[in-house]
């Protein structure tokens, strides 16, 4: 996220998907060669679900780019992690999976956070001051020539820069009735919900095709959706990259795809809620980059909405845990029931085989007793 907002201010959007979509996708191909995957885009009948599922989180990565130009990096940072919350509720909704209590408490608690994060009017009022990297520049953004939907924004997030971060967060933004702030917040958390509907995909799709098939799907449609507009110039033309710009891009590239298997890792090792409770770990050092590179200002109200949705979320995580260690006991309990069952009859058996045994023992041992005294009287 710290070289996409450095970035951002140069290169568009989409010619940063389209370099990180590029590079990723070649990584992937290489893994898949050395892994064995075979064939690398998977089964004909998955084909529908993967293109979906590509589809909606190559969308979720393009909002958060977008929303990160509007915003300040801790601020976008933290509305991210809503994303375990709405999965949740979106899962019970549509995978019919249940809720329970602590589910329903974090979802409540990381709603709070988002709304000391997000900071909007109608609470806090018109008075955040400054914050965010907006320059709309001279007449370069006037109102009727603005185009209005995600097109508007990323033409505005490549317009950004990073060297006026005290301009005002309320500046009107490409899309009319919404301030800069409101529109990278908006951006922030369609983002969120998409990652969410990515992963009720997933879940969907279960264990049926392999990490790197999942990751070539999602770096190909990313690609098409980012190569197609750039070659029509729309909804800006691509520029040409200088040797810092290809460097900050491959870094992007690289970066991206190894903190995606780390994080998929430590999720393996580590329990739910300890790695999703290390993972909020970004939120400071996002908000201390913003301010030693963007001059982003911290705001008050920032440490507790991150407290507060990192609580949500681990508070989440305990529940998911809950209900899993139930489903494996409900599952082992029948087959540990029979078990036991089959197992009396040969406990029993043994038992008396041992009885037995020991009455063969005792009066063997006994006949050597008798024989012994008799021999004793006949010698004597």
């Amino acid at each position: 996220m710290l070289l996409v907002k450095s970035v951002g201010s140069r290169v568009p959007v989409l010619e940063m998907i389209f370099f990180r979509s590029t590079l990723s996708l070649g990584v992937a191909w290489l893994s898949a060669r050395r892994a064995g995957v075979s064939p690398l885009l998977g089964q004909l009948r998955s084909a529908p679900w993967l293109l979906a599922r590509g589809l909606v989180a190559s969308l979720n990565m393009s909002l958060r780019y977008v929303a990160i130009q509007c915003i300040p990096l801790a601020d976008a940072v933290t509305l991210n992690f809503v994303s375990p919350c709405s999965t949740a509720l979106l899962s019970a909704v549509v995978l019919g999976e249940a809720v329970g209590w602590r589910t329903a408490g974090g979802c409540v608690v990381a709603l709070a956070g988002v709304a000391l994060v997000a900071r909007p009017p109608m609470l806090f009022g018109y008075d955040r001051g400054t914050g965010g990297a907006i320059d709309v520049g001279a007449g370069g953004l006037e109102g009727e020539h603005l185009e209005v939907g995600l097109s508007a924004a990323s033409d505005a997030a490549s317009q950004l820069s990073t060297s006026s971060v005290l301009s005002r967060l309320h500046e009107p933004s490409p899309v009319p009735g919404l301030s800069y702030q409101a529109l990278g917040v908006a951006l922030s958390l369609a983002g969120a919900f998409l990652g969410s509907v990515s992963l009720c995909i997933l879940r969907v799709l279960g264990r049926t095709e392999a990490p790197l098939t999942l990751s070539a799907w999602f770096h190909i449609v990313s690609w098409f959706s980012a190569a197609l507009p750039l070659a029509l110039g729309w909804p800006s033309r691509p520029v040409l990259l200088g040797a810092a710009e290809t460097l900050q891009l491959m870094g992007i590239g690289l970066l991206s795809f190894a903190a995606q298997l780390l994080t998929s890792r430590a999720l393996q090792l580590l329990p739910p809620a300890l790695a999703n409770g290390a993972n909020m770990a970004q939120v400071p050092l996002a908000a201390l980059y913003g301010w030693l590179l963007f001059a982003e200002p911290l705001h008050s109200t920032l440490a507790a909405g991150a407290l507060l949705v990192g609580a949500g979320v681990c508070l989440l995580s305990l529940d998911v845990r809950h209900q899993a260690c139930r489903a494996r006991k409900a599952e082992s309990g029948p087959a540990q029931a029979l078990a036991e069952e089959e197992a009396q009859p040969l406990a029993l058996h043994r038992a008396r085989s041992g009885e037995r045994s020991g009455d063969r023992s005792s009066r063997s041992l006994s006949g050597l007793e008798g024989g012994a005294l008799s021999r004793k009287s006949s010698q004597s």
